[in-house]
Formats: C-alpha cells, sequence, structure tokens
C-alpha cells in the first residue's frame, strides 16, 4: 500500500505541473519559429538585393558601346590603347 501512495503522489505532481511544461514548450516552439521566419527573410532580402546588383550590373553592361566587327574592335582596341598611354 505504502508503494500506492509515492505512484499517487507521482501521479499528482505531473497532472499539476504538466500544463506548465506545454506552456513552456509552446512558448519554446514560438521562439523558434520566430527566429527561423527571421532567418528566412533575412535570407529573402538578401536574394533580391543580389538579383537587383544583377540587373544594375547587367544594365550598365548593355549600355556600353563597343564595335561588332572585327575591324572595329581592333581599331578601338588601338585607340583605347592610345588614350591610356597618353596619360
Amino acid at each position: 500500500m505504502r508503494h500506492r501512495v509515492g505512484a499517487d503522489m507521482i501521479e499528482i505532481v505531473l497532472g499539476s505541473v504538466w500544463p506548465y511544461v506545454l506552456g513552456a514548450g509552446g512558448v519554446v516552439v514560438a521562439f523558434v519559429a520566430a527566429y527561423l521566419r527571421g532567418r528566412k527573410n533575412a535570407t529573402d532580402g538578401a536574394e533580391k538585393r543580389a538579383s537587383d546588383e544583377y540587373i544594375k550590373t547587367r544594365n550598365r553592361m548593355d549600355e556600353v558601346n563597343t564595335p561588332t566587327h572585327g575591324d572595329d574592335v581592333d581599331k578601338w582596341l588601338r585607340d583605347r590603347s592610345k588614350s591610356k598611354r597618353d596619360l
């Protein structure tokens, strides 16, 4: 009979503590979810910035006027190197 009293006591203690344990677990889950959500938002922001930077760079590259014909390219390179030597 004495053994059963100890088991009843454990049930009472666990029964009264169990809602607090569940509440604490819920708080931990909420913090973890908020942390992971913040990391995802930061990653998304970094990807958007990188994409925007690529678009700006690509637009600058497309705006550059370079010759397309082979002879014109050779002349452009010669003229370019001459102008740098004049400095």
